[in-house]
C-alpha cells in the first residue's frame, strides 16, 4: 500500500513537472512571440517613415522638375513674344516706307 502510494504520488508529481515545464515552454514562447512582433512593429513603423520621406522626396523632386519647365516654357514664350513683335514692328516699318 505504502509503495502504491509513492508510486502514484511519483506520477503526479511527474505529471504535475510536466504540465509546469509545458506551461513554462508556451510561456516562453508567446513572449519571444511578442518580443519579435514588437520588434517587426517597430522596423515596420521606421521603414514605414522611411518610405513616406522617400515618397516626399520624390514628390518635391517632380514638383521641381515640373516648375524648372513651366519656367523654361513661360521664358521661351516671352523671347517668343518679344521676336515676333520685333519682327512684326520692322514688317510694317518696310511696308510703311514702300508706300512712300
Amino acid at each position: 500500500k505504502h509503495v502504491c502510494s509513492k508510486i502514484v504520488l511519483r506520477m503526479m508529481n511527474a505529471a504535475l513537472s510536466n504540465a509546469f515545464a509545458t506551461w513554462e515552454l508556451n510561456a516562453t514562447e508567446q513572449r519571444q512571440h511578442r518580443e519579435f512582433m514588437r520588434s517587426q512593429s517597430t522596423i515596420i513603423q521606421r521603414s514605414g517613415s522611411a518610405i513616406q520621406r522617400a515618397i516626399m522626396r520624390i514628390m518635391k523632386r517632380q514638383q521641381i522638375l515640373a516648375f524648372e519647365l513651366w519656367h523654361e516654357r513661360a521664358t521661351t514664350m516671352k523671347r517668343m513674344r518679344s521676336t515676333t513683335k520685333r519682327v512684326v514692328a520692322k514688317m510694317m516699318r518696310v511696308g510703311l516706307a514702300r508706300s512712300f
